[in-house]
């Protein structure tokens, strides 16, 4: 964040940056890629109440940090709770996705696309609302432009395996590609019967359209944050924590459109049957 902010620096600094930059990214990856795991272990139904409870934890974190920034006003707080929203938004379709498609393949759907919309926001900058991000190599940013969209349509082409579906793990060998087994043999899926086949079709092609769904709307949650902080003109970037003190009003939109959403799916379509506290909590 702090290198797609601040003026040229020295190259000291620089490095210094992208080396925290990365180490924080791999963390990241590493708590994005297990935060849904209690939605494979645990009984989470719908997903309505899941999401909620999951947006409260979200939000109590940002409590901590605008505590430590003394809950600082910013301007423009509408756009970051915009920006929460977004994600939101994202986040409701992920359990479903996870029970259509699983983890493992929803996790990679979500994440080309939240990459490819991140890139291309910060290219283009959308018509002026962010500041284009610096490309000292072109030909590696569209080399890696290439491999993203490669893998993506790589991912679309696997399937969860039976051993998921039954026992509900999902690791890298729970997956292979259609029409085969792990033995070779023919897929247990291709001796469905018609009706058994479409419908196991049309769950796959709602999991992954929702999963690329979500990857859209991970990839323009900060945006609006981008654009509130560009119409401050905010000049102190040096600092990498010029975006923090709009975290709080970020997850504060996160969990006001998960209470909208649990309130509306309960009370109007009938549905967070399931209140699995204990799974949720976990």
């Amino acid at each position: 964040l702090k290198c797609s902010l601040s003026p040229p620096q020295p190259q000291a600094a620089m490095t210094s940056d992208y080396a925290l930059g990365f180490a924080t990214a791999a963390v990241a990856v590493a708590c994005f890629g297990s935060n849904f795991i209690p939605a494979k272990k645990f009984e989470t139904g719908d997903g309505v109440f899941f999401q909620w409870i999951m947006c409260l934890g979200i939000w109590m974190v940002s409590v901590v940090v605008g505590a430590c920034y003394g809950f600082k006003p910013v301007g423009y707080p509408g756009a970051a709770m915009l920006g929460g929203m977004l994600w939101c938004l994202g986040n409701v379709m992920c359990p479903v996705v996870i029970n259509k498609i699983g983890m493992a393949l929803g996790l990679a759907l979500w994440g080309c696309t939240n990459m490819l919309m991140g890139w291309f926001s910060g290219l283009t900058g959308l018509g002026g609302l962010v500041d284009k991000d610096h490309i000292s190599s072109p030909f590696m940013n569209y080399s890696g432009l290439v491999l993203t969209v490669g893998s993506l349509i790589g991912y679309m082409m696997v399937r969860p395996g039976e051993q998921e579906k039954e026992e509900g793990g999902d690791t890298p060998g729970d997956v292979q590609l259609p029409g085969l087994t792990e033995s070779g043999a023919a897929s247990p899926q291709d001796n469905l019967l018609p009706s058994a086949a479409r419908s196991a079709a049309s769950d796959r092609l709602l999991g992954c359209a929702m999963a690329l769904s979500a990857g859209l709307l991970f990839g323009l949650n900060f945006d609006p944050v981008f654009w509130a902080i560009k119409k401050e003109n905010l000049k102190n970037s040096s600092s990498p924590d010029v975006i923090l003190p709009y975290v709080f009003w970020h997850f504060t939109g996160i969990l006001v459109t998960s209470t909208v959403y649990l309130v509306v799916a309960t009370l109007v379509f009938n549905r967070g049957k399931v209140y699995n506290v204990d799974g949720a909590m976990i």
